[in-house]
């Protein structure tokens, strides 16, 4: 019945569908969390009502703040982030915000998909030399980091944050860890001055 219900000709049924499809894998991950039926809540993404999209966004990302089913989401998160992204640019403003928030949330979890496996359902490390090359483009980054300008600053707010961990990870720590190691001097004492500098360099 959810099957036929969920490609119904009325927009607020395949919405209905979608919005418990979303509760159910919530619920009892041990039978839904699947991509069997994660398949259902993804192509509601592409949906051509701007109120389905918008469900199926919001049930992605209650599903992504559970650090739990992190990496059960890996494969539908490779096959249909370009376009969670391209939800970004939506016609419908509602969309876009969801679309924003789920974007920075993917982003965030770009590198723990990197850093971590699946063993007895926990989220283990891996050693450095065994990471998979699974962080998110360069090109998906800047369809957030454009955010930064829009004139909503609720919005500007959540892209700061990433983009400030982003700069810190990716290109101060690196450097502070180096130097830190060849001089022996404080790690926390080397992070500042690094940071301004790139920000000086990147942004001036």
């Amino acid at each position: 019945m959810f099957v036929n219900r969920n490609r119904d000709v009325v927009p607020v049924i395949r919405q209905d569908c979608i919005q418990e499809l979303g509760k159910w894998i919530e619920a009892y991950p041990a039978q839904y969390l699947d991509n069997n039926y994660l398949k259902f809540l993804a192509w509601g993404l592409s949906d051509k009502d701007a109120k389905v999209r918008k469900e199926a966004l919001e049930g992605l990302k209650r599903l992504y703040e559970k650090d739990t089913f992190v990496v059960a989401l890996e494969s539908v998160t490779t096959r249909f982030r370009p376009r969670i992204i391209s939800m970004l640019n939506d016609v419908d403003k509602d969309v876009r915000v969801v679309a924003l928030d789920l974007a920075v949330k993917l982003l965030e979890y770009g590198s723990l998909f990197s850093h971590y496996f699946c063993r007895d359902a926990e989220l283990t490390p891996l050693p450095t030399s065994s990471l998979r090359h699974d962080r998110i483009d360069e090109a998906q980054k800047i369809a957030v980091r454009k955010f930064l300008a829009d004139e909503d600053s609720g919005h500007r707010a959540k892209v700061a944050k990433f983009v400030a961990t982003e700069i810190e990870n990716d290109h101060i720590t690196p450097k502070v860890d180096e130097l830190a190691a060849l001089g022996g001097k404080n790690r926390s004492f080397l992070v500042f001055p690094f940071f301004l500098s790139f920000f000086l360099i990147t942004f001036l």
